[in-house]
């Protein structure tokens, strides 16, 4: 599994695997953008997107659109955040560096 993608389901938390997930999720904050709305997640912070199943006038919705731009941050930047598991993965991907 690539660095850049959690084992956790934010969704559906499993406290017994990962018993520091339930004070994270304390944390957490959710929120819903409307039309035309964007929301900037620096890199490195956990995030979890899903979609509303009806529109607010009870149609249902047609899709969800996400996009990433993986902006190049220093490795440096990068490394004191990600679990020691990960460091593996996303060292190798620095192959360009």
């Amino acid at each position: 599994m690539s660095w850049a993608f959690a084992q956790v389901r934010q969704s559906q938390p499993d406290y017994a695997r990962w018993p520091r997930l339930e004070g994270a999720m304390r944390q957490r904050i959710e929120l819903v953008l409307d039309e035309g709305e964007v929301l900037f997640i620096p890199a490195c912070c956990a995030h979890e997107i899903s979609g509303e199943a009806l529109l607010d006038d009870g149609t249902p919705a047609e899709h969800v659109l996400s996009m990433n731009r993986f902006w190049r941050t220093r490795s440096s930047l990068v490394r004191p955040h990600l679990a020691p598991e990960a460091l593996t993965s996303y060292n190798a991907s620095l192959a360009f560096e």
